[in-house]
């Protein structure tokens, strides 16, 4: 998912507790989440900041699990008399796995920025911020390794690649935010930071665009579609 600053303004910092009143945070933004009752590809309403993101990171390791339970089950989709090929598969595969990945992200945002509204003093607000940055990013460190394995398909092992420096520029964010929470509220500090998210979110979106001028399954397609739409793509252009 990309950062809210990509429209060509430069952005600006949040406001900080003292000086919340009523203006909403703004944090990079993500893509989707995933949860009981949520599709891939769609947003799903916040909920309170460690109540969801612990629920998110425990049903992204349940999917993990169930996944290499089913390793050697024919599934539907895997089926070649479904007419869905081998690479397709390999990308619904890797996708979901985004798609997970991605919905860390978005926990993170929606939660702090309904965190500040609600803290009492900028204590309270800081170690929200803290405690919520050292949860995501643990839980993007954990699914990484998952996004790894080179699959031997050259468009799928290149869509990975360019997504895993997006990834990463979360996770150094992240990381720098459970460290430093004040730097959310520091322009000059956290510029870099959302500077690489957003270059690598328009390299991974540019990607994707590729593979679907390729006509994917439309399993892949919807992922893909999903993807981008719920993070990766202005407003001006969704409503194209």
């Amino acid at each position: 998912m990309s950062s809210d600053f990509e429209t060509g303004e430069e952005p600006g910092p949040p406001p900080a507790p003292s000086e919340r009143g009523t203006t909403p945070v703004s944090a990079p933004s993500s893509a989707t989440t995933v949860g009981p009752g949520s599709s891939p590809g769609r947003p799903s309403r916040p909920r309170p900041v460690r109540a969801v993101i612990i629920s998110g990171l425990v049903g992204l390791v349940a999917g993990f699990v169930l996944a290499e339970a089913l390793g050697g089950t024919d599934l539907p989709w895997r089926d070649a008399a479904a007419g869905v090929s081998e690479r397709d598969a390999r990308f619904v595969d890797l996708l979901e796995g985004i798609v997970a990945s991605e919905g860390i992200m978005l926990t993170f945002n929606d939660d702090v920025a309904e965190e500040l509204q609600e803290a009492t003093d900028e204590a309270a607000a800081l170690a929200a911020i803290a405690d919520a940055a050292e949860v995501g990013a643990e839980g993007l460190r954990a699914a990484r390794p998952a996004l790894l394995e080179p699959v031997g398909d050259r468009m799928v092992d290149d869509v990975r690649d360019v997504y895993i420096p997006h990834l990463d520029s979360w996770i150094e964010y992240l990381a720098a935010l459970a460290e430093r929470p004040e730097l959310l509220f520091l322009r000059d500090d956290q510029q870099p930071y959302l500077l690489r998210i957003n270059s690598t979110a328009e390299a991974f979106a540019d990607s994707l665009e590729a593979l679907l001028a390729t006509d994917p399954a439309p399993r892949v397609a919807d992922l893909a579609e999903g993807i981008l739409d719920d993070g990766f793509r202005s407003e001006r252009d969704a409503d194209i």
